[in-house]
């Protein structure tokens, strides 16, 4: 019923622009052909009005998303105004994630070096107290001393070396968060010219507005044309079969306007038997031209709440600065943090190679070697507090950036991705090739991964935490045996990780395993998965 509606609607507007054309050409009445040409106009500008609203609405939700954590966001957009914004947010999105990652990544390297210092200063100071307590062993002693301090001195150079490394690399991701920056307020100036096109649309849209309410007047003079409809009715049912007859020509593209030029020639045999009928029908479109207005004017105050959305999403895009704003302290403490860094191992360096000198000096002559044994306790003591409270500050860095880091995702999406992977893995693992442990698993591999697009990469290990197959080439050699992923699936449960920043593809990655059984039901391995998410 709606659909018959809106189609003898557009016919009426149709059969009245022929008319109006043929009058045109008679008459010269040319502000009635105008006024045809601009209800069809409004038509299509109503429609637009409809379609933007909504995509507001979604890049207003997605913005909100990432605000309150979901690192995971990808924009989308049909419209190119649209679509520019969306795609400079999922650029600032891969760009936040990848200096994330890169700092998570130099932290823990960091992490790692801190805690062998601390273990090697501690062993060196070991070894020292057993020095003092046997005295008469010293030559041997400072023997073994002097290795030992050797391998801490190369141990600190290497130190030292990640230490410049991870500083440059601190440069780089400053570098990094200032073109987001740059990136994320350019997306900020195409919303406000987005929304000031809005307001300027809004006010064009009144003035149209103003001119469709004094047509609207002029409704009442078609009754005079009646008698001229009655005159011309002949030659529109002429145009009408013409029309017919070249929409008959036009074979499947032109049975809808067929229909068209069918109800017009309908019209036309109507308007010569009863001119009462085209009083009825005049008096209908001028309540079609009134509906219209009535939907103009609400599309013109939906513009309104559309601008006033847009004017919200900027106050989202203000909070966003605040939270880059925030990760600039972040990297600037982070540096900083370096800086100290470099200077206590530079004071490590200084005072390991005194150690080892004191040490050489002590193999020289026994005379010495208490003074020295007591000198290089305290040297190492200092070492040791010195590395502790490196490690220390290394530890607050990381929780900042795993606080920083920490992905925040509905729970009802969350649940659809653990149950997801977990099927998939479930359904991987039940491979008769993978359950066999044959050569082919690869073919398995690669049928999932076309399979299932999200995937980024397979392996199967054996349970001694031997890898047997992986879905990339000369994928690097990692021990399993720490992973929860592994330890959980060797105890027979399926496993499903949080969600956390992948350091090599720079995603958002979830990771899922399962024990594999043979036909005896034996557990043969560990099969896992890395999924890349996308909300």
């Amino acid at each position: 019923m709606k659909n018959s509606k809106i189609l003898l609607l557009e016919i009426v507007k149709i059969a009245t622009v022929i008319g109006f054309m043929v009058l045109f050409g008679k008459e010269g009445n040319w502000i009635y052909v105008a006024g045809a040409i601009i209800i069809i106009v409004f038509d299509l500008i109503i429609k637009r009005l409809f379609k933007s609203s909504k995509q507001v609405d979604e890049l207003k939700t997605g913005i909100k998303e990432v605000a309150e954590g979901n690192l995971s966001k990808k924009f989308s957009a049909k419209d190119v105004e649209f679509k520019e914004i969306a795609d400079n947010l999922n650029k600032i999105m891969q760009d936040y994630r990848s200096a994330l990652a890169q700092i998570l990544y130099n932290s823990e390297q960091t992490s790692n070096v801190t805690k062998k210092l601390a273990s090697a200063t501690e062993d060196t100071n070991k070894a020292l107290e057993d020095i003092a307590k046997s005295v008469e062993h010293m030559v041997g002693g400072a023997s073994q001393q002097e290795n030992m301090i050797e391998s801490v001195i190369k141990e600190t150079k290497n130190l030292e070396e990640i230490s410049n490394d991870t500083s440059n690399e601190n440069v780089k991701i400053h570098e990094q968060w200032e073109k987001t920056n740059k990136d994320f307020d350019e997306s900020k100036h195409n919303l406000e010219d987005l929304a000031d096109g809005m307001v300027s649309r809004t006010s064009n849209n009144r003035n149209v507005l103003d001119k469709a309410k004094e047509m609207s007047q002029n409704i009442k003079e078609i009754n005079n044309i009646v008698g001229l409809v009655r005159g011309i009715s002949e030659q529109t049912n002429m145009l009408a079969l013409n029309a017919a007859i070249e929409a008959a020509r036009a074979g499947e593209y032109g049975k809808g306007f067929s229909v068209v030029a069918d109800e017009v020639r309908k019209l036309a045999e109507e308007t010569k038997k009863a001119t009462d009928n085209i009083d009825n029908m005049i008096m209908k479109f001028g309540n079609e031209i009134s509906f219209f207005l009535n939907n103009l004017e609400e599309s013109i105050n939906k513009e309104l709440l559309d601008t006033e959305k847009v004017q919200s999403t900027k106050s989202s895009f203000e909070k966003m600065t605040k939270s880059l704003s925030e990760v600039d302290i972040v990297i600037n403490n982070t540096k900083n943090k370096m800086e100290t860094q470099k200077d206590v191992l530079k004071k490590v360096l200084d005072s390991l190679t005194e150690v080892f000198q004191i040490s050489q000096e002590t193999a020289a002559g026994t005379e010495e070697i208490s003074a020295s044994v007591e000198e290089q306790s305290a040297i190492m003591a200092e070492i040791s507090r010195d590395a502790s409270a490196l490690d220390s500050r290394n530890e607050e860095s990381k929780n900042i950036l795993q606080s920083s880091s920490k992905i925040k995702i509905e729970k009802n999406k969350l649940d659809n991705i653990i149950n997801n992977n977990k099927k998939i893995i479930t359904e991987l693992a039940g491979r008769d090739e993978i359950r066999q442990v044959k050569d082919n698993c690869k073919g398995v591999f690669k049928e999932f991964l076309k399979k299932y697009p999200g995937i980024d990469a397979i392996y199967f290990y054996d349970i001694n935490g031997k890898l047997l197959a992986d879905s990339e080439e000369g994928m690097d050699y990692i021990d399993p045996s720490d992973r929860p992923w592994f330890q959980e699936a060797i105890k027979g449960e399926v496993y499903v990780s949080d969600l956390y920043l992948g350091i090599d593809c720079k995603k958002v990655i979830v990771t899922a395993s399962s024990p594999v059984y043979n036909l005896q039901n034996e557990i043969v391995g560990i099969i896992g998965l890395d999924s890349i998410i996308e909300s």
